[in-house]
């Protein structure tokens, strides 16, 4: 009874020392804080049933938006890393990654960050991961706010699928 007490105690201390882990992922299995929920179609989806479809009517993927002052508890944090899954249907396929922070009054973006998925997909009707990031200028109001998504700028249908960010 003693041993399994220390090693419960043990375990405790270990586990709750750990830092918070700033890594998050939606898999549009769950949609909570994400916008243009109409996009998200069931089927042939990276992991999961369900992905984002964009097109040349729909060119922009569901939109993650959050404050800055949101993250890290409220602290300066100094780059945000953001991944999503991408499939093109066609060769002529063309997508952006992109990740802005935005003015809080208009959302005008502020610092702007585009990564062409173009240059990165392996192949055609192939799920493709695509890296971006933003780097946040150290003086920069944080009630400004991160947005996070996909802009399809060609004729073809492009999906998306678990798309995550992480932040330091």
């Amino acid at each position: 009874m003693k041993y399994s007490f220390r090693l419960f105690t043990l375990l405790l201390f270990v586990f709750g020392c750990t830092s918070k882990n700033n890594e998050h992922l939606n898999d549009l299995e769950n949609i909570d804080g994400w916008f243009q929920h109409p996009q998200i179609k069931a089927g042939f989806a990276h992991s999961g049933e369900y992905y984002c479809y964009t097109d040349d009517i729909n060119p922009y993927s569901i939109t993650f938006r959050k404050k800055l002052l949101d993250f890290n508890e409220g602290k300066q944090i100094k780059q945000i890393i953001v991944n999503a899954w991408i499939l093109f249907t066609n060769k002529d396929c063309k997508a952006a990654l992109v990740a802005s922070i935005d003015s809080s009054e208009h959302f005008i973006p502020v610092v702007y960050s585009s990564t062409d998925a173009t240059k990165q997909i392996t192949g055609i009707e192939q799920w493709t991961q695509i890296k971006t990031q933003v780097d946040i200028p150290e003086k920069i109001d944080l009630n400004n706010y991160i947005s996070i998504y996909v802009k399809n700028n060609g004729n073809y249908p492009v999906l998306i699928d678990d798309i995550s960010y992480s932040y330091y």
